[in-house]
């Protein structure tokens, strides 16, 4: 009984980290614009550092985290902020070991996500 036990509880920790388990990889976002070949340019919003650079229609694909976005065509800005993961809600199933699954969930970056919506640039 003792190792039935043991196995359960291994179980449940080791299946915590629901947003981990249950999300994309990558968040593809879709950029378009009125002016086809315009200079599409993305950075990130604390750093500036550019982490993209291409022509419309282009898809940018973003890592799961927590870093907000600015993405650049034909001088408008429009900024891609990352928003809270519903799946990391499921850690609360499980109560005290959810704890692990959020420790997992954050430590991916899978407790943040980003919309799925295309951007559209004038």
């Amino acid at each position: 009984m003792k190792k039935f036990a043991l196995v359960a509880v291994s179980g449940i920790i080791l299946l915590t980290g629901c947003a981990s388990i249950v999300s994309p990889k990558t968040y593809p976002v879709q950029v378009n614009s009125s002016t086809t070949n315009a200079v599409c340019t993305v950075s990130k919003k604390n750093s500036g550092e550019v982490i993209f650079q291409g022509q419309t229609p282009c898809t940018v694909t973003l890592s799961p985290g927590d870093k907000d976005y600015v993405f650049k065509v034909n001088g408008q800005e429009q900024e891609v902020s990352h928003q809270q993961n519903p799946a990391v809600i499921a850690n609360l199933i499980f109560g005290p070991f959810g704890v692990f699954g959020m420790i997992i969930d954050m430590s991916t970056g899978n407790a943040w996500e980003y919309p799925k919506a295309p951007l559209y640039f004038n």
